[in-house]
């Protein structure tokens, strides 16, 4: 089983990663799953907005929550300072472990095959999801600075990038298999998989503005299939559905790209940038930007179908389950239930303190009324 989640962390947008085979499913039925800044994972009524139980922690939730089965996975801190990451129960909240100290927690995790896969820092962390022991760690820079995309998981292989770098590590020891080097950051952009293909965005946040593409790399040796330039750094995760994939930039515009022919099919411009990653469910794609509206489009023309503005930045990432968007803002510490058909707000919810430095940065994770559990950007392909 595996589950992939995105979540916005050290400023630095980790978006989906787009898990192969049918989505898992929870008993903890009707839920979203988020953190606060006040130290706090909420799991709250997805209809409502009620609070169902809440957990607090020892320090702020700088990333997402993942969910497997019975258990909801959350990491606390911030890049550098200490920080242990807990498994509770999700459907009472109840905690069933707690890591020793690690340091840096930097990029929501992955799960796969009874391992939790989670950035620390520098290093890329493997857990065991029974107990959180430590089954083994790579140092993937010996500088130290903080490993800021989420990984994700297929054929046995860990899929992560740092700095410029993409990595393909086998899952079971950690060991190196391949690396692709790029030519510009890969701050903001997770990785997605589908039908072979590795695809991440990237760069150049300097004036010299050297790179900013979106890169489609062979799963199995990382050789380059294509690279497409954007006019701004390509700062979300992508997602691929329909044949396309969707990644947002800092040029304030949403790309769909075709992913065999690498032709951009349609661009969207919103009134500011697009960090936010995109999810694509019934052939329509939901998009937060800075410009602090909700975008509903058309996956597969880019005409708007509808907007809202939920009156804060969007930075976090949509998440689309029962017939609902739900999406938090940047700095009011305030998530929405939102009718996905209408763009109707249906419930909001403040939680956290809203003094987060940085702002909001915890996208939601949900499981529905049948149980599946859904994360931002398992919308789209998933083999």
């Amino acid at each position: 089983m595996l589950i992939a989640v995105a979540c916005f962390s050290c400023n630095k947008e980790t978006g989906p990663a787009n898990p192969p085979g049918p989505l898992p499913t929870s008993p903890a039925r009707n839920t979203v799953f988020i953190g606060g800044d006040d130290s706090t994972l909420y799991a709250l009524n997805a209809a409502t907005g009620a609070v169902k139980w809440l957990y607090k922690l020892k320090s702020s939730l700088e990333i997402s929550p993942v969910v497997d089965g019975n258990t909801v996975y959350i990491g606390e801190g911030q890049p550098f300072l200490p920080f242990q990451v807990y498994a509770l129960d999700a459907t009472t909240g109840a905690l069933k472990w707690r890591t020793t100290q690690l340091t840096g927690t930097s990029a929501t995790g992955v799960v796969s095959n009874n391992i939790l896969y989670i950035p620390c820092g520098p290093k890329l962390i493997a857990l065991n999801t029974a107990t959180g022991t430590t089954v083994w760690e790579k140092n993937l820079d010996p500088i130290g600075s903080s490993i800021q995309s989420s990984p994700t998981v297929f054929n046995n292989t860990v899929y992560v990038s740092h700095d410029s770098t993409v990595y393909a590590l086998n899952a079971a020891n950690g060991n190196t298999l391949w690396t692709r080097v790029t030519h510009g950051e890969i701050y903001y952009s997770g990785l997605a998989y589908a039908s072979g293909s590795i695809y991440v965005g990237n760069g150049d946040f300097t004036i010299y503005n050297t790179e900013n593409k979106l890169y489609s790399l062979n799963a199995a040796n990382g050789s380059v299939n294509w690279s497409v330039s954007g006019s701004g750094p390509m700062v979300s995760s992508p997602t691929i559905a329909n044949g396309l994939v969707y990644i947002g930039s800092q040029d304030n515009k949403l790309y769909a790209i075709d992913t065999l022919t690498k032709a951009v099919k349609w661009t969207f411009l919103t009134g500011d940038y697009v960090l936010s990653s995109p999810s694509v469910v019934n052939n329509k794609v939901y998009v937060g930007s800075g410009d602090e509206f909700l975008y509903c489009l058309d996956a597969v023309t880019g005409s708007l179908v509808w907007k809202k503005d939920i009156g804060d930045n969007i930075l976090a990432s949509p998440v689309i389950a029962d017939g609902m968007v739900y999406i938090s803002g940047q700095l009011d510490q305030m998530i929405h239930g939102i009718n996905a058909a209408t763009g109707a707000i249906v419930w909001s919810k403040h939680i956290g303190t809203g003094f987060s430095m940085g702002g909001y940065k915890s996208s939601p994770c949900v499981v529905d009324q049948n149980g599946v559990i859904h994360h931002p950007g398992d919308s789209g392909a998933q083999n």
